[in-house]
């Protein structure tokens, strides 16, 4: 009974809410400019805090300060969106981002907790990445040929125009002229490689009498994961509490990784008693500089 209990509570928390979408561009594929993001969420949250979302342009190792973007909320639709005024054109600077609903700030700032992967378990963060290229018209990661032609087509057009594309206005002044011209060309033949991704979750989620699920309350702890793009990752960290530990070695040359309760039980200074917890696994450059991270939530029982 005590064990069906903590169950139903965990898993029916009535303040627990989920995302159900995001969005860059309201969804428009371009990455030429990005000035929106869009948050779905699966209940009206009344108010959404601007800080709850996390930004890093992981390209320049340099965060966005989303406490001065404008967020509008609208209550029928559950949808948030960010706009940033305070960036050049409205628009976030080129590279490629980590973005994140933070759960410690959901919970810190609402009256809500966050299940970020809709796992019924809360206190992980829901993350998601994009990049930004001026230029890059089709959302392919470059500023090509076809870009180009795109371009070549609205040059020297105000927004009255008809032919007027905004997708190259970069400064966002109402028209195309030799500013954005100049932005183009800096841009232009250049490519963007994607960022690290890693993934993580519970090996074997079990179960009463010797079966699995997917609730994430468990007896055994194992966590395997991957790892995208591995050659650009120099550690991948794991951690309880904001307390990492290097984890690198357990990397297989395809980017999978195990850890066991063992290495769970090191990682959390020793012991990992019956319990919620969150395990926090991040890639990172040779700099130091936070490509990826995920959050996986558990209950230990």
């Amino acid at each position: 009974m005590l064990f069906e209990a903590l169950e139903r509570r965990l898993l029916l928390s009535a303040d627990a809410i989920a995302i159900t979408a995001i969005e860059v561009n309201d969804g428009n594929p371009q990455r030429s400019t990005v000035s929106t993001i869009t948050v779905e969420f699966d209940r009206d949250v009344q108010a959404v805090p601007p800080q709850i979302l996390f930004l890093r342009n992981t390209s320049t190792g340099t965060g966005v300060d989303t406490a001065r973007a404008q967020v509008s909320y609208d209550a029928a639709s559950h949808r948030a969106t960010w706009r940033f005024p305070a960036e050049i054109g409205g628009t976030l600077a080129n590279g490629n981002y980590l973005g994140a609903i933070l759960s410690e700030e959901v919970q810190a700032q609402t009256d809500f907790t966050l299940d970020g992967n809709r796992d019924g378990q809360t206190g992980d963060s829901h993350v998601f990445q994009f990049h930004r290229q001026s230029g890059d018209a089709d959302g392919d990661r470059d500023t090509d040929f076809s870009d180009l032609f795109k371009f070549r087509s609205t040059f020297q057009k105000a927004g009255t125009d008809t032919g007027f594309d905004a997708r190259f206005d970069f400064d966002a002044d109402g028209d195309v002229d030799f500013a954005d011209l100049f932005g183009f060309r800096r841009a232009f033949d250049t490519a963007l490689a994607p960022d690290p991704v890693v993934t993580a979750g519970l090996s074997r989620d079990t179960a009463r009498n010797g079966a699995f699920n997917s609730d994430a309350l468990t007896s055994d702890a194992t966590i395997a994961g991957m790892l995208t793009e591995r050659a650009a990752v120099a550690t991948l960290e794991a951690g309880f509490d904001q307390t990492f530990v290097d984890v690198s070695g357990k990397l297989l040359p395809d980017g999978n990784f195990t850890l066991s309760p063992t290495d769970l039980k090191v990682i959390a200074g020793g012991t990992l008693i019956d319990g919620h917890h969150v395990l926090t696994l991040q890639a990172k450059n040779a700099a130091g500089g936070l490509l990826s991270f995920v959050d996986v939530a558990f209950v230990l029982d």
